[in-house]
């Protein structure tokens, strides 16, 4: 495969071993407070430390489980990048948001956009929101889901998009918002840094980079959904970009006919066509699909037309929209051209949005504030302080014999400001907001003896 030989000679060879891509979560409701979950990660598939059968979850409510890679040995999705998909089930005890967490070891070496010789030793962190609530008086979520596998490779200085083409099962609106990726704890990576040139389109979810550089890139997006308005879900996806001269050419896209700057307004039920082309004079020949909510929802029908000659490929979406759309707005459709260059192919993406009006309602009330989530110990290692640098709240691990422990607070004139004993669990939280801006020292004691001192800053 010319893409992947070229990539191996140009870049050094641990981009490609050991390592995971990125990845993300989705969740559907089963009944109760009972939900299946879904962990999907891209992973090298040439070397065993990013090969997992099974990985770890955070459920939000203070456990953690193990669950099981369901779509065989992973597949492959591109050459030498493999999706693991994974699934499992949980019950929550009572009501409330819960932050589904995973993270594990593994991220690329030698990323570009975050400090240098930090990314190989970076925890790869995603994570998902789930808003478990009464049935009988609460709207009930789930996630949105991915149409598209994230497309990880551009031409230096060839623009380039990208679209995984999220959608909901229950019409929730949708928005997208560029993050910096997370690393342990969901601190953001070290010294990351966006490119000059990338956008996200809030409404579509599609990626654009205008002139990209050579290197690998690492970027992350949230997704939000909202029902009346009102935030109820919240999801992150994670994935990489990598920019070489050897990659082939992009070609071009038609505007999407019928639409007015990518948007198309159903005010009551209807049909009507979308059609575009694409050509790559580069390629040996080129093909096109489409692909949207539109065929998971109840409210629509559709037909394709598609053919192709040579270099050129034309697409028609008759689509049929049946009314009363709960959603009322934010369907993402896109386009995706296929260039084949001998035994390789590329992709391109185009996407639009079609907005519907209708006068249903849902019937239910959506749990507030989506982003409270129930507080869980982080990862911190034996007798250590995280963060470091903090606001209002720290975490310390105070090993397993914390019955014992007494810990002290002093400010940098030694002055003593907090101090604490006889503490229930082996990670504990202290909200320090009340202190003042600086340093401080924290003085761990164990019958009578000093254990250690360790130091953070209040910023």
């Amino acid at each position: 495969m010319k893409r992947i030989l070229v990539l191996f000679l140009l870049m050094p060879f641990c981009v490609f071993a050991d390592h995971y891509f990125g990845g993300y979560i989705n969740y559907t409701h089963v009944s109760g407070y009972t939900y299946h979950v879904e962990v999907i990660t891209f992973a090298d598939d040439h070397n065993d430390n990013s090969d997992r059968a099974s990985v770890q979850i955070k459920w939000g409510d203070g456990t953690v489980g193990w669950i099981d890679r369901t779509n065989g040995d992973g597949k492959d999705i591109y050459p030498g990048v493999k999706k693991n998909i994974y699934e499992g089930t949980h019950t929550f005890e009572k009501t409330g948001n819960y932050q589904l967490i995973f993270q594990d070891i593994y991220r690329m070496y030698d990323v570009t956009n975050m400090s240098p010789g930090k990314s190989g030793s970076s925890v790869l962190f995603f994570d998902a929101i789930i808003a478990v609530a009464d049935t009988l008086s609460y709207c009930i979520n789930t996630s949105a889901k991915t149409l598209y596998d994230p497309y990880m490779w551009v031409k230096s200085g060839d623009p380039f998009l990208m679209n995984l083409t999220h959608y909901d099962e229950e019409g929730d609106s949708l928005s997208f918002k560029l993050i910096k990726p997370k690393a342990l704890n969901g601190l953001p990576v070290a010294g990351y840094w966006m490119p000059a040139g990338v956008s996200l389109d809030p409404k579509t979810g599609c990626f654009t980079w205008d002139n990209p550089t050579w290197g690998i890139f690492l970027f992350a997006y949230e997704i939000a959904e909202f029902r009346d308005g009102v935030q109820i879900g919240h999801s992150v996806v994670d994935f990489p970009i990598f920019v070489n001269n050897d990659e082939n050419e992009r070609g071009d896209f038609t505007s999407v006919e019928n639409t007015i700057a990518g948007v198309y307004d159903f005010s009551g039920a209807g049909n009507e066509n979308f059609m575009v082309n694409y050509e790559n004079l580069f390629a040996d020949s080129v093909a096109l699909e489409v692909e949207g909510g539109y065929n998971q929802s109840l409210y629509f029908t559709a037909t394709e037309q598609k053919s192709a000659t040579g270099q050129e490929a034309f697409d028609t979406l008759s689509l049929n929209y049946l009314g009363n759309d709960k959603q009322q707005g934010g369907h993402v459709i896109t386009f995706r051209a296929s260039s084949y260059f001998g035994t390789d192919t590329i992709f391109d993406f185009l996407s639009f949005l079609v907005n519907t009006d209708s006068d249903t309602t849902w019937g239910c009330t959506v749990p507030p504030n989506i982003k409270g989530v129930e507080k869980i110990p982080p990862d911190v290692p034996s007798l250590t302080i995280a963060p470091s640098l903090f606001t209002d709240d720290v975490w310390i691990n105070l090993g397993t014999s914390f019955e014992d422990m007494k810990i002290e607070i002093f400010d940098i004139r030694g002055r003593l400001v907090y101090q604490e004993s006889n503490f229930p669990s082996q990670t504990m939280q202290f909200n320090l907001g009340g202190l003042r801006i600086g340093m401080y020292f924290f003085r761990i004691w164990r019958n009578q003896k000093i254990l250690t001192v360790l130091k953070a800053v209040k910023r």
